[in-house]
């Protein structure tokens, strides 16, 4: 173990103990699923084309397919917002609190705090300018909310509630 992960494991990322809150795990590990799985549901629903269509002006390659042979370039557009980043990232840092909530090391504090920014701009850009705009239809009632506005809260709540903190 080096000195600066060793100096650091020795502050309470949790309790003053220095192991984890009581029911820290459990919250890590659902913020963790909430943010990762509503990843992927909404990679998965782009890939299959089951989003309405959603004018955007211009792209490299002109626009996608119909059907499975747009698939990979609906994929790729998916990936490239920064709300799907954002909520791979708390996926990422909560799954990881989760499976060693008392290691602590400078990359994991650098991974959690970007989460906890990027999952809060996610929301603040959300509710301020897209959110009063937007017509929401079809699976977007469902998934836009989940990545906007449940896993910001959850995120900032988790945070709040359990920590670590330092």
């Amino acid at each position: 173990m080096r000195a600066d992960e060793l100096s650091i494991r020795n502050q309470s990322p949790g309790t003053p103990g220095g192991g984890a809150a009581r029911g820290a795990r459990a919250a890590y590990l659902g913020n963790g699923l909430l943010a990762g799985l509503g990843f992927l549901l909404v990679l998965a629903l782009s890939a299959l084309g089951h989003y309405d269509d959603t004018p955007v002006a211009g792209n490299v390659y002109d626009g996608n397919a119909i059907g499975m042979a747009g698939a990979w370039g609906r994929a790729a557009d998916t990936v490239s917002y920064f709300t799907e980043w954002s909520n791979v990232v708390v996926a990422i840092a909560l799954l990881m609190l989760w499976r060693e909530p008392t290691r602590d090391t400078y990359w994991r504090r650098v991974l959690r705090a970007d989460s906890l920014l990027m999952i809060t701009v996610t929301s603040i850009v959300y509710a301020v300018l897209l959110a009063p705009t937007q017509r929401v239809t079809g699976w977007s009632v469902f998934t836009n909310p989940w990545q906007h506005i449940v896993v910001p809260l959850v995120t900032v709540v988790v945070f709040l509630v359990w920590g670590p903190r330092g």
